[in-house]
């Protein structure tokens, strides 16, 4: 195309796949056009014509994960090699945790968690993961140590944690029943059994005549053990990390 008409074309607006239209602000010729994007970011980036009129110019400020994350512009890449980068593994199962109806129905303890709105964006929340200790340990993303019951994933409200202590704290409401945590009938004799699971293995505290006794006997056990884990990993978490599960109770 000439550069007269290409000169015509300057404040052309065109759609793209992505959400977002463009409009072409400047030119050289058909294969450097310079565009910005419609949108509250007004991302400018080089383009081509035949890109524009594909819709295939891609803005780095769609949100592209679950209508809420965006990969932003900086230093931080989703992939390495083709693959996905550990950060942005953690960053799309966190907005999919948050926003999937589907994993929700699976899984309804995380029903009514968020996202904070400065993690939408893919590069801040890769900038506090790679400035956090044991990023590169296979660590979990934890939300509600620091934070009992938080739903809000955040920078004050998140640490990394290793799998067993991610775990850890976990309830299992949805397979005890109306029974507390760590009590279940024994043998239709109307006398309760308090358990306690240490990893893979599961631990007899006893017998009781109320509910009430066999869930504190559980309550004393599952704070010292709790205590105990974090005294194996001591060195190897967060400091808040390890203050927080030392002063843990379970109401």
């Amino acid at each position: 195309m000439t550069a007269h008409l290409l000169k015509d074309m300057v404040g052309r607006v065109y759609k793209t796949k992505g959400g977002t239209d463009c409009t072409i602000i400047s030119y050289t010729n058909s294969k450097d056009l310079v565009v910005r994007f419609n949108d509250d970011f007004g991302y400018i980036k080089r383009a081509n014509l035949n890109q524009l009129r594909k819709g295939s110019v891609r803005n780095p400020f769609d949100r592209t994960v679950f209508g809420i994350g965006f990969l932003g512009v900086g230093k931080y890449n989703p992939t390495e090699s083709k693959k996905a980068t550990v950060a942005y593994e953690h960053w799309r199962s966190m907005i999919i945790r948050c926003y999937s109806e589907d994993l929700q129905a699976a899984n309804p303890t995380y029903k009514g968690c968020s996202v904070c709105e400065e993690w939408h964006n893919f590069q801040n929340f890769a900038e506090w993961f790679y400035s956090q200790d044991f990023n590169d340990c296979g660590y979990q993303l934890d939300k509600d140590i620091l934070v009992e019951g938080n739903k809000l994933y955040s920078p004050n409200t998140c640490r990394l944690v290793p799998k067993a202590i991610n775990c850890l704290l976990h309830s299992n409401v949805n397979s005890r029943g109306n029974y507390p945590q760590g009590v279940s009938p024994y043998n239709n004799t109307g006398m309760f059994r308090a358990i306690l699971k240490e990893g893979e293995v599961t631990r007899a505290l006893g017998v009781y005549d109320t509910q009430e006794e066999a869930y504190n006997s559980y309550r004393v056990a599952k704070e010292a053990r709790v205590k105990s884990v974090a005294l194996m990993w001591k060195d190897k978490i967060d400091e808040k990390v390890f203050d927080s599960l030392m002063s843990w109770t379970l109401d």
